[in-house]
């Protein structure tokens, strides 16, 4: 503090928070006060213009509101000689307590003198906060290397205050942080009356700074820019290209990249592989995707790039006729943006699913079999959830349920309002025991159009999988119609019936929701195709040997027939 104020070169003071002076240095003495120490307690205002005295009071009033506060204004005022010169101030409001300044410090510099007229003075007002707003720090020293000017971004990079260094000879007293090659290019640029431009690391690395060091009639003017997010964002994008090289690389899939106009741009291993061994082509960027294209899939192929060049994404599954064999594909066509939104072009991604079909199959033919077990019965067969909503049913409770309701029922509905209403509540109960682990049963009687009145026996029974969790119930509608009709033969056949029924609702359930769930994983990931097929099999087993004992329980034993 004490160097500025002790300066020769710039009027230096310090006032009161009301403005009034408290102390001076020797050139703001000579400059504008008589040869006398009674300057104590003069209003600063006093030395100003009358229309520059408000905004010296209004500043007056930010200064005070907090500590820390720096204002820059600039003033035309009379020397002790009755001259005018033109002085920019820099106010500094200080403080000893967090919210009481006690102290106001102002450090002055003399404008050079053009025109002394108010539009000169707003115009220096309107340089210095042009300066401020740069994003590069700026600054200018004389030909003596001493700081005659900087700006707000010079002040936050070099952390420090103007006022304690304007003046000041960075040559012996420099700026920490201000790396040593910057002032030794400043001193080349005074010695050779040359321009120059250098890329420093300051702060251990920390930052990366381009200075532009440019000759001004005063001494030297430099520019400084804060490069150091295109260095790192290089880095990255270096590292994240590496990085993406090897992902794509690494998968089974064929990966390229085409351009708007359908040229190819880039490609992984995969897909130069699989062009030259099955399509016999050398891939290369640089040629039209068509070029390796089927002839008949080029029609599609144009109308399908139209749709994801608008935006689209497209996934098809095409079977390709390879000489001797054909395979099934799955090809995903995807609009590539940059991060200004710009379209780069298409991704093209092609999957061999060839296998994954195969089992698509096997799973297709598994579940037909299954359903025809399920509906050869005579008896509703209904799978709930622990919401109450079905989950399976057979064609013989989809027919019931639709007789009852007069609704279309599919899977995924809530049973309880399909029924009648005096029987929705009763089931709903058994439901709720069942769901604890519990067997119940109860007597419901419907109203056939076709065959009149129906007696049935609902049985609940919980449905637990390999592991032993409970994850439903069945629930089994058993036609009693005739029982008082044929009670002899009605008995074995319900026992044969609740046997069957027990079978099917305790132990079909479980190869159902496995193959279902390995259908749906295998149809999310094909590529675990080969390792879930094993595990296919297994289940297929279990179900041709329920089917088995099934259909052997049905053979031996004598169904009546009561229509």
């Amino acid at each position: 503090m004490r160097r500025w104020f002790d300066s020769k070169l710039f009027p230096s003071v310090s006032i009161y928070p009301d403005g009034r002076l408290k102390m001076v240095n020797e050139r703001f003495r000579a400059m504008f006060l008589p040869n006398s120490d009674s300057y104590h307690g003069i209003p600063f205002s006093g030395l100003l213009k009358s229309k520059e005295v408000d905004l010296m009071m209004r500043s007056l009033v930010a200064l005070n509101q907090s500590p820390g506060t720096q204002i820059s204004l600039i003033f035309s005022m009379s020397t002790m000689s009755s001259k005018i010169e033109v002085i920019e101030w820099e106010f500094l409001s200080h403080a000893q307590s967090e919210d009481q300044v006690d102290e106001i410090t102002a450090i002055g510099r003399i404008r050079e003198p053009l025109i002394h007229s108010a539009p000169y003075s707003n115009s220096l007002v309107y340089h210095q906060r042009y300066l401020d707003a740069l994003v590069d720090l700026f600054f200018i020293v004389d030909r003596n290397f001493r700081l005659i000017s900087v700006n707000r971004k010079f002040e936050r990079y070099f952390q420090l205050n103007r006022v304690n260094w304007l003046g000041v000879n960075l040559n012996e007293n420099p700026i920490p942080g201000m790396h040593h090659q910057l002032l030794k290019s400043i001193d080349l640029a005074i010695l050779l009356n040359q321009p120059n431009e250098l890329l420093i690391s300051d702060f251990d690395g920390m930052a990366i700074v381009k200075y532009k060091v440019a000759i001004v009639n005063d001494g030297v003017l430099v520019l400084g820019r804060d490069v150091t997010p295109c260095y790192a964002n290089s880095e990255k994008l270096k590292r994240s290209k590496q990085k993406l090289d090897a992902i794509l690389n690494s998968t089974t899939d064929s990966n390229l990249l085409i351009s708007p106009e359908g040229y190819v741009l880039s490609f992984n291993k995969v897909s130069e592989i699989e062009m030259r061994t099955v399509f016999k082509k050398e891939l290369k960027i640089g040629s039209h995707i068509e070029s390796y294209l089927i002839p008949k899939l080029i029609e599609d192929f144009r109308k399908t790039f139209e749709k994801v060049l608008e935006g689209e994404i497209v996934v098809k599954e095409v079977q390709l006729n390879l000489g001797s064999y054909s395979a099934w594909y799955e090809i995903k066509y995807q609009p590539v943006y940059a991060e200004n939104g710009e379209l780069i072009g298409v991704s093209f991604n092609s999957r061999y699913i060839d296998s994954y079909k195969q089992l698509l199959e096997q799973l297709k033919n598994r579940t037909e079999i299954l359903n025809a077990v399920f509906n050869s019965t005579q008896s509703a067969l209904i799978i709930l959830n622990y919401q109450g909503e079905i989950t399976y049913l057979n064609q013989v409770a989809e027919w019931l349920l639709v007789s009852q309701s007069g609704y279309p029922v599919k899977e995924g509905d809530a049973l309880f309002g399909l029924l009648p209403a005096q029987y929705g509540h009763g089931c709903k109960q058994k439901w709720e025991l069942s769901l604890r682990g519990n067997h119940a049963s109860l007597e419901m009687e419907l109203e056939s159009h076709l065959h009149g009145t129906q007696y049935y026996q609902v049985q609940f029974h919980p449905v637990k999988d390999q592991e032993g969790k409970q994850f439903g119930v069945s629930m089994v509608l058993i036609n009693r119609t005739h029982q008082h009709q044929q009670l002899e033969r009605l008995a074995a056949q319900n026992r044969t019936l609740a046997k069957i029924t027990e079978v099917c609702s305790e132990s079909w359930p479980i190869p159902i929701r496995v193959i279902r769930e390995l259908e749906e994983q295998i149809r999310l990931t094909p590529d675990l195709a080969p390792r879930l097929l094993p595990a296919l099999l297994k289940q297929a087993r279990k179900l041709d040997q329920m089917i088995y004992s099934v259909n052997k329980m049905i053979a031996e034993t004598s169904f009546q027939d009561f229509n």
